[in-house]
């Protein structure tokens, strides 16, 4: 339960369905330019699509490979942005297909070499190709919702003032609830409006303010001196995590830190401890060599000393367990 809720569940790729498609997926057929496309430098690429969407592959695209080929369905594309695609149509090494569909994708062990394509001038025709690039739009992730919050007949969330949904206190935002912009500039736009409201209607709601207050947050530190005051002073076990903000495993352990935080309230102290801006005898004392790295402390000595998300998700289950 919960007093409010953002939803950010975003949204999925729409695909063709065509034979090879599911089975080149990740080894040459992608949805994503910016992510995938740095593998195709001059190389032939092939995009799928009319819209805004394919234009901005294609732009980017056209920088690394060699040739991009377009393949629209219609005989015409459907964009808002039309500067933008009479820069493209003016790139030699972008070729448009007009009335041309995709049948199917074709490929060996390695990945996709090509695809036969079904033009409505030319019949099927095969074209050599070493990747291909899906720009056809996309589904909001809002299944789960379905006769809960009100939606469109796409699926995606309909907003009521700012982020607000059809349920008070429950806030949608980015592609779920976009189908216009899709992008993550503007769904962080988004979810700072709806943190913003989610507080007012927290404030506003009918909350013991001191009951939320009391839930015990990670204290962070970052000298030797803070630690050993708070071991002293600490009645019970204290866990201290030793992180960095560029370490994976540590940002995958922290909601489970601050997790055991609220459940432990009262019984262990929690402290995080940022390696990268703790001076250098606290993480030297006790010897943190690699991150996440937590220690156990009781009567301030350490009694476990876990290493890895795997070891401390672990350890943070047993204590959970344990009390």
């Amino acid at each position: 339960s919960a007093y409010t809720c953002i939803v950010a569940l975003g949204s999925s790729p729409k695909k063709l369905g065509i034979p090879g498609e599911s089975q080149y997926w990740g080894r040459g057929v992608s949805t994503c330019a910016a992510c995938d496309g740095s593998a195709y430098k001059k190389q032939t690429v092939g995009i799928i699509g009319g819209g805004d969407a394919a234009v901005l592959e294609a732009m980017y695209l056209s920088n690394i490979a060699s040739e991009v080929h377009m393949f629209v369905r219609k005989d015409h594309f459907q964009v808002t942005e039309l500067e933008r695609l009479q820069h493209i149509l003016k790139k030699p090494n972008i070729q448009v297909h007009y009335q041309t569909e995709v049948a199917s994708v074709l490929g060996d062990r390695e990945g996709v070499t090509g695809v036969t394509v079904r033009s409505h001038h030319e019949g099927l025709q095969d074209l050599k190709l070493d990747g291909l690039f899906l720009a056809i739009g996309s589904t909001p992730n809002s299944a789960l919702f379905k006769g809960q919050l009100e939606t469109d007949q796409s699926g995606y969330i309909v907003l009521k003032q700012g982020q607000a949904t059809s349920i008070e206190g429950v806030f949608a935002i980015g592609d779920i609830a976009d189908p216009v912009y899709q992008q993550a500039i503007s769904a962080a736009g988004d979810g700072a409006k709806a943190a913003l409201q989610a507080l007012s209607h927290f404030s506003s709601a009918d909350v013991i303010v001191e009951e939320v207050a009391a839930v015990q947050s990670v204290v962070e530190l970052t000298t030797l001196d803070q630690l050993e005051s708070i071991l002293e002073g600490a009645s019970g076990p204290v866990v201290v995590d030793f992180y960095a903000t560029w370490c994976g495993p540590c940002q995958a352990v922290s909601p489970r830190l601050e997790s055991a935080a609220k459940q432990l309230h009262g019984a262990v102290r929690f402290v995080k401890v940022n390696v990268d801006q703790a001076e250098e005898g606290l993480t030297n004392k006790y010897k943190v060599r690699s991150m996440p790295t937590v220690l156990l402390f009781e009567k301030s000595k350490v009694t476990k000393r876990t290493v890895g998300s795997k070891e401390v998700t672990e350890l943070l289950d047993q204590l959970t367990i344990s009390e």
